[in-house]
C-alpha cells in the first residue's frame, strides 16, 4: 500500500488506477463509490453522521434520488455520468458508473445509533388498525428494532383495550414493556345514544341549546352534508355569510383548508359554529371549546368513536357525544361493524359498557343525568324530579317521534322493494309464455316477500344464488340491483333530511362540529 494511503480510512480511485490492499485476518473491506449510496428514494439526508461537507449537501442529494430512480430493487446497474448531477472529479474521463449496492460500514451505523435513544410511536393504535391493507408502512415500524438495538420504545394511545394492547407489544417488537394506563372514561361528556331520524321534524323537536358541535361523517357524506347546509334552505334565498359558520375537514382537503378550520376552531371568535368531517380530524387535534360531538351513523370500532368524542370537552367542562343510528348501521351485513361497537349500540349500560371494553374502572357519578341518557331516566335529583312530574322532556319526545318515524320509513322502503321486485318476476315469467312459470324459474311472490323482508341480506346477489340454485346469476344480479337502487335512495333521504335538522338544531346556538359515519 503506498503510504499516503497508509491509515487512512477512505481512499478514492478514479478509472484505471489501481491499488494493492493488504489486511489483517478477520477484516472488513467495503468498496463502494464515492459520495453514492442506497437510500429510500424519498428519505436523502445530509449528515455529519456520514461525514458529507454542508457545501456538498444539495449535490449528494441529487445524486442519491438519481441513483434510486435507475437503480431501483437492482443489485447492481450502470448508468452515464453526468457531469452536473455526478461532478467530474477525474476532469478527462467521461465514461460509465457502475454502482453495485452493499451494506453501509459497521462505523456509520454506530455513531447513528448512538444518536439515538428512543422510538415514539403516536397514536399507536393505528399500527393494528390501519396495518393490514390501509397504511402498511406501519407494519414496519418492527424494523427499527434491530437498527436501534439500544433504543427504548414508547407506545401512546388513547383507545386500546388489553387485547390491543398485546397486539401492539407485538407489532412493534416490545418484549418486556413496562404498561402505565389511566382510565379512558370521560366524566365531563355525557354519552347519549338516540335512533336516527327520518325526516325534519324529528330532529327539529329536539331544540337545546348547544356550544361548538362536531359531525362526524364518511368522506362521501362531508361535502354533501356541507352543501346541504349552505345551499338555500327557503325560498331560494342564501343567508347572509352562511359559509363563514360552516366547515368540512377530511384528506382531501389542502393543507391550506385543514389549517383554516384547525385555526377557527381554536378562536373563541370565530363564526364557525359546524364542523362536518371524516376520522382525518380526529387524532392530533386537540381544541378545547368543543362541546358536541355527533355522529349521524356509527364507527365501525369502537376505539374510533372513543377517539372521536375524545375531540369534545377538553376544556373539562361539561359536554355532551350524541350517537344517531339505526338498525341497518349496526347490521350483521355491515363489512368492518365491530361486535363490540353493535353491542354498545344495543346496551343498556352505556358508559360502564365503554370502561368495561377497555379494562378500566367505572365510577358511578352522584348525578346520574350527567352520565348518559340511559342513567338520565333513573336520576332522582331534585332537578329530574321537578322535569319528570311536568312534562315529558325534549328527549323523550324525540326518542317517541323518531321511533314511530323510522318505522314508518321502513316500512315504505320495504313495500316499494316489494313491490319492484314482483314486476320484475312477472316479467321474467312472461318471457317463458307457459303457464304456471314460476315454478320453474322459482320467481314467486313468496320469494318477492322474502327479499323484501331481509332486503339488507340481498345488496348482493350472492346470497341469493347460495339459497335458490334454481335463480341463474343474470337474474339473481339484477335482484340485488333494484335492492341496492332503492336503498341508496331512502338513506340519501335520510341523510339528506338529516342534514338539513342538523343545520336548524345548530344554528339555533353557538358553534359546533359534527361527525357523520
Amino acid at each position: 500500500m503506498p503510504d499516503e494511503y497508509e491509515n487512512k480510512k477512505n481512499i478514492f480511485l478514479c478509472q484505471k488506477e489501481t491499488l494493492n490492499i493488504k489486511c489483517p485476518n478477520n477484516s472488513v473491506i467495503v468498496f463502494d463509490d464515492a459520495n453514492f449510496g442506497r437510500g429510500q428514494s424519498d428519505s436523502e439526508r445530509c449528515s455529519e453522521w456520514f461525514g458529507i461537507e454542508t457545501s456538498q449537501c444539495d449535490n449528494h442529494k441529487q445524486t442519491l434520488k438519481v441513483l434510486n430512480d435507475k437503480c431501483h430493487e437492482q443489485q447492481q446497474c450502470i448508468l452515464l455520468v453526468d457531469k452536473v448531477i455526478f461532478g467530474n472529479p477525474c476532469v478527462t474521463i467521461t465514461k460509465y458508473l457502475r454502482v453495485i449496492y452493499h451494506c453501509k460500514r459497521k462505523d456509520n451505523y454506530e455513531k447513528w445509533q448512538s444518536k439515538i435513544s428512543h422510538i415514539v410511536v403516536d397514536e399507536a393504535h393505528c399500527v393494528v388498525q390501519w396495518g393490514h391493507g390501509f397504511r402498511e408502512k406501519f407494519t414496519e415500524l418492527v424494523k427499527l428494532r434491530p437498527v436501534f438495538p439500544n433504543a427504548s420504545i414508547l407506545a401512546l394511545t388513547a383507545t386500546a383495550t388489553t387485547e390491543m394492547q398485546n397486539e401492539i407489544r407485538k407489532q412493534l417488537g416490545m418484549k418486556s414493556a413496562l404498561t402505565v394506563q389511566s382510565s379512558m372514561d370521560r366524566p365531563n361528556i355525557k354519552l347519549t345514544l338516540v335512533k336516527r331520524p327520518a325526516g325534519f321534524d324529528e330532529l327539529r323537536a329536539y331544540k337545546s341549546s348547544f356550544e361548538r358541535t362536531k359531525v362526524y361523517s364518511k368522506l362521501n357524506w362531508c361535502g354533501y352534508g356541507y352543501e346541504e347546509v349552505v345551499r338555500p334552505l327557503t325560498n331560494g334565498d342564501k343567508e347572509d355569510n352562511i359559509e363563514k359558520c360552516v366547515a368540512q375537514f377530511h384528506s382531501p382537503c389542502t393543507s391550506e383548508m385543514k389549517s383554516k378550520v384547525l385555526s377557527d376552531m381554536v378562536s373563541p371568535g370565530s363564526d364557525l359554529k359546524l364542523l362536518f368531517a371524516t376520522e382525518a380530524f380526529s387524532m392530533g387535534t386537540d381544541l378545547p371549546n368543543v362541546r358536541r360531538v355527533i355522529h349521524a351513523g356509527v364507527p365501525k370500532t369502537l376505539e374510533i368513536y372513543i377517539q372521536e368524542i375524545g375531540r369534545g370537552g377538553r376544556h373539562g367542562k361539561s359536554s355532551t357525544a350524541i350517537l344517531y343510528y339505526n338498525k341497518s348501521n349496526i347490521s350483521q351485513a355491515v363489512p368492518g361493524m365491530t361486535d363490540g361497537m353493535r353491542d354498545y349500540c344495543n346496551s343498556k349500560t352505556c358508559r360502564a359498557y365503554l370502561c368495561e371494553h377497555f379494562g378500566c374502572e367505572f365510577s358511578e357519578m352522584n348525578l346520574k343525568h350527567e352520565c348518559c341518557d340511559l342513567c338520565e331516566m333513573e336520576c332522582t335529583c331534585n332537578q329530574c324530579s321537578e322535569t319528570k312530574n311536568e312534562i315529558p322532556s325534549e328527549m323523550e319526545q324525540t326518542h317517541n317521534i323518531i321511533d314511530v318515524s323510522l318505522s314508518a320509513a321502513e316500512i315504505g322502503l320495504k313495500s316499494s322493494i316489494l313491490a319492484t321486485v314482483i314486476d320484475y318476476f312477472e316479467s321474467e315469467n312472461e318471457c317463458l309464455n307457459m303457464p304456471n312459470a314460476a315454478i320453474y324459474t322459482g320467481l314467486t311472490k313468496e320469494l318477492a316477500n322474502l327479499i323484501s323482508e331481509n332486503y339488507q341480506a340481498y345488496l348482493s346477489g350472492t346470497l341469493i344464488l347460495e339459497q335458490y340454485r334454481k335463480i341463474c346469476p343474470e337474474i339473481a344480479e339484477n335482484i340485488s340491483i333494484i335492492v341496492q337502487i332503492y336503498c341508496a335512495n331512502h338513506f340519501k333521504l335520510i341523510k339528506s333530511e338529516l342534514i338539513i335538522i342538523i343545520y336548524n338544531y345548530f344554528f339555533g346556538g353557538p358553534q359546533a362540529v359534527v361527525h357523520v359515519a
